[in-house]
């Protein structure tokens, strides 16, 4: 039971000391700006699949109405933001 609880506490140590160097290794750092981008456009992304979608099933379903024309210009916008954000990005191709 002794050593259990050891293994414990010192995984728990362990843990308290890894994290506060991870986050210092990446502030302000190269890989930060990356995740900080891929962020972005991954939610950016699903903004746009999210919306067509809905505008396409509203579209079937309601017809043209104004839940589906907010559907469509929310996917537009943010397709218009994806794009003017990411084309000059070199690195976004990998």
């Amino acid at each position: 039971m002794k050593s259990v609880r050891h293994r414990r506490q010192i995984e728990r140590e362990h843990r308290r000391e890894s994290l506060p160097r991870t986050l210092l290794r990446l502030w302000g750092s190269v890989e930060k700006n990356y995740l900080i981008w891929g962020i972005l456009r991954l939610v950016l992304g699903l903004v746009q699949m999210t919306f067509a979608v809905a505008a396409i099933v509203c579209m079937i379903f309601v017809g043209l109405s104004s839940t589906t024309v907010t559907c469509i210009a929310i996917a537009t916008i943010a397709t218009l933001v994806s794009r003017t954000l990411f084309r000059s990005r070199r690195g976004a191709r990998r």
